[in-house]
């Protein structure tokens, strides 16, 4: 993760976790991994929130840079 996938990555977590109620604490981009650190309330889900995160980034990602489909060659975005 570097450069413009790197602040797009970014910002889709962050409007992803806004529009389901979810509080980004902290965050941290490294070159193979994003840490986030959440807060929530006790009723969500872990693994819905994850589902949001993960799911709906990776599709809006792979739609919106082209260049990046063809660099991960039809594997998926995000490891389980």
């Amino acid at each position: 993760m570097t450069g413009p996938v790197t602040i797009r990555v970014c910002d889709l977590i962050r409007q992803i976790a806004m529009e389901h109620n979810i509080k980004i604490l902290s965050d941290k981009v490294s070159h193979d991994y994003i840490y986030v650190f959440i807060s929530y309330h006790p009723h969500q889900h872990v693994s819905k929130m994850v589902q949001w995160l993960k799911g709906m980034s990776s599709q809006v990602l792979l739609q919106g840079l082209p260049h990046l489909r063809k660099q991960l060659w039809g594997r998926q975005v995000w490891d389980r």
